[in-house]
């Protein structure tokens, strides 16, 4: 059912509107003034407003301009009333941004039937609006999805990573990078296929996926490699975040028969804390992906971090038996 919103500081008028739309069965809210319609408007999902154009503490055409310069409202047809044959109201009203108008009060059945008429008509459209937009946003949201894993892809990860890097820098916010690459995946594919490895991979995805806060932004970066950008978090929790990850990756493959061969992870850090530290968004995810490189490299399933062009394991860096549970 849409909701309609009454705006009229006169309860005769909000009555007799009410009464005129009973047929419709529409979930009906009423407000007496322009700053209580505003509230109404941001507090709940309103489809439709039928708004006086002579209101207390805020004008009609103050209420447009709000509802209009609003993302989340501009979309709501609004239907202004008045009991002035004035066309410059209309016309005002009109370019303020309402749909249409009309004149009150109800008194004949034939402006009761019009006015029933324009909010069918009007709300046919703002569904149809609503709809397509919905549609948009789930095609939009697939895009930025990785095909195996539920995972971001790396076009969205470049976005992101662009966007967080430039506020990390202009505010002066920390911003941790984390890579992380599935050691010895290349021997399962070839042991036991490439949809054991595939599997394998969507799994580990989902991991990585439960392991991260909302604000996170966990990605499959391509092939066996997966990054999560991590803002707001310093060297400690990012560092925190990665081991928690590779002992949830170790149980896993702990408890999967692959004939001897270990399922684990090689992870590498990099924090930015401070604007000077990295001149582009490049070199802080090659200092990530070398640190990881560097994980493998002298011994895998272990967590490094890029601080200050040394790589240095996690162990040595945070008290990692004070902070890190074992995994469930």
């Amino acid at each position: 059912m849409n909701t309609i919103l009454l705006v009229d500081d006169d309860a005769v008028f909000r009555k007799a509107f009410r009464s005129a739309l009973k047929q419709g069965r529409y979930v009906i809210l009423e407000a007496s003034s322009g700053q209580e319609a505003l509230s109404i408007v941001h507090s709940s999902k309103i489809d439709l407003i039928i708004l006086d154009s002579m209101l207390p503490e805020r004008s009609c055409y103050e209420v447009l301009d709000r509802i209009k310069e609003n993302s989340a409202t501009k979309n709501i047809p609004v239907i202004v009333v008045s009991s002035q044959n004035d066309f410059s109201i209309i016309e005002q009203a009109l370019a303020a941004g309402a749909q249409d108008f009309i004149s009150k009060p109800l008194a004949k059945k034939e402006a009761r039937s019009v006015l029933s008429l324009k909010v069918k008509n009007l709300l046919s459209t703002k569904n149809v609006i609503d709809l397509l937009e919905q549609k948009l946003k789930c095609s939009q949201l697939l895009t930025n999805l990785d095909d195996v894993t539920s995972l971001f892809n790396y076009r969205h990860f470049r976005e992101r990573l662009h966007a967080e890097f430039t506020r990390s820098k202009r505010y002066h916010r920390s911003l941790s990078l984390v890579m992380i690459d599935l050691d010895n995946l290349k021997a399962i594919n070839d042991a036991f296929g490439h949809q054991a490895g595939t599997m394998l991979i969507s799994m580990v995805g989902g991991i990585i996926e439960n392991q991260c806060r909302s604000t996170d932004i966990p990605v499959r970066y391509g092939g066996d490699e997966f990054c999560i950008i991590v803002p707001e978090a310093n060297l400690e929790e990012a560092v925190i975040l990665s081991e928690r990850l590779r002992l949830q990756i170790e149980a896993f493959g702990a408890g999967i028969d692959f004939e001897g061969t270990a399922v684990t992870a090689s992870i590498g850090i990099v924090t930015q804390k401070d604007a000077g530290q990295f001149d582009s968004e490049d070199a802080f995810l090659k200092a990530a992906d070398d640190a990881c490189y560097e994980a493998k490299k002298i011994g895998r399933n272990l967590v490094c971090c890029h601080i200050d062009g040394k790589i240095i394991p996690a162990k040595d860096v945070v008290n990692l038996d004070a902070s890190v549970g074992p995994a469930e």
